[in-house]
């Protein structure tokens, strides 16, 4: 399409491309004949947009020349429409997703350092308090069980 600056401008100014007969319509003459070699001789054209611009096109043909009703137009219009605002949709949700898993990984990242400060914060209590090593180890230990997500019981051995 980009070969083509007259269907594009055509296109953009008027938000639909009608042609009744590709072969009398200058602004196909640079891929009327591969329109045609695919039995495409008159068409109706409505620009899709997304969020970000134009995402594509609907397109209704036909192998003849043809005069599009008002009808025909309003309904690929329509459609159009319906299938943009659909495209927006799914980026929105798309957009949540990418949000909330990045908002879970920070939520998982900031309670795996909370456990880390409660068990610190633990075990210099524990030294604070303490007059025994082997005292400190086991408060540690047990503020680890408590604070981590562990599978199975961590082993310490005072030297």
């Amino acid at each position: 399409l980009s070969a083509e600056p007259g269907y594009l401008h055509a296109l953009g100014a008027k938000g639909v491309l009608i042609s009744e007969d590709i072969t009398k319509d200058e602004r196909f003459s640079a891929f009327k004949e591969m329109l045609l070699s695919i039995n495409v001789r008159s068409l109706v054209d409505v620009p899709v947009f997304d969020s970000s611009g134009l995402a594509g096109l609907v397109c209704m043909d036909s192998p003849e020349p043809y005069k599009w009703t008002q009808y025909d137009i309003n309904t690929l219009k329509e459609a159009s429409a319906n299938l943009g605002l659909a495209i927006k949709k799914a980026q929105i949700e798309q957009e949540r997703k990418e949000y909330e898993s990045s908002f879970n990984r920070t939520l998982q990242n900031l309670s795996r350092k909370n456990a880390y400060e409660s068990i610190i914060s633990s075990v210099t209590r524990s030294v604070h308090q303490s007059i025994s090593v082997q005292e400190v180890f086991e408060h540690a230990l047990d503020s680890m069980i408590k604070n981590i997500d562990v599978h199975s019981t961590p082993k310490y051995r005072y030297l």
